[in-house]
């Protein structure tokens, strides 16, 4: 919501503000669908487990993934790859919140709200297993 009122409100800052809302929305709901212990319990069983950990952590990747993980099989395999990486550069566009100047148009930041929207509606179902019903 702090992204939202962020776009419709006047502040010079507001870009900042989106990117930071939305970092932040991510990184807790990713921590908190996906825990350090599950997650790492997870990649054990992973074929690929590229980029799965960084520093002993499991990476938003890994988080992603255990979150996609019933459904981490042939045929959607290559697109769930895809498709998470997709969504972690996504995630790392939001860190662009340190850079001084953001030279994010209104319409890019309509878009990555829309776009963030979308994501976190498919997160959320897939992990509380709402989408089988």
């Amino acid at each position: 919501m702090g992204a939202r009122d962020a776009l419709y409100g006047n502040n010079a800052d507001r870009a900042r503000h989106i990117l930071s809302s939305l970092r932040e929305l991510w990184n807790h709901l990713l921590r908190r669908v996906a825990p350090d212990d599950l997650v790492a319990a997870w990649i054990p069983g992973v074929s690929n487990q590229k980029d799965l950990l960084h520093d002993g952590k499991p990476t938003r990747r890994a988080r992603v993934l255990y979150v996609c993980r019933e459904l981490n099989n042939d045929p959607l395999t290559d697109f769930l790859i895809h498709d998470t990486r997709a969504l972690v550069k996504l995630i790392e566009l939001f860190n662009r919140v340190h850079e001084l100047e953001t030279e994010l148009t209104d319409e890019q930041l309509r878009a990555i709200l829309l776009k963030t929207d979308s994501w976190l509606m498919y997160i959320l179902q897939i992990s509380s297993g709402s989408f089988h019903k």
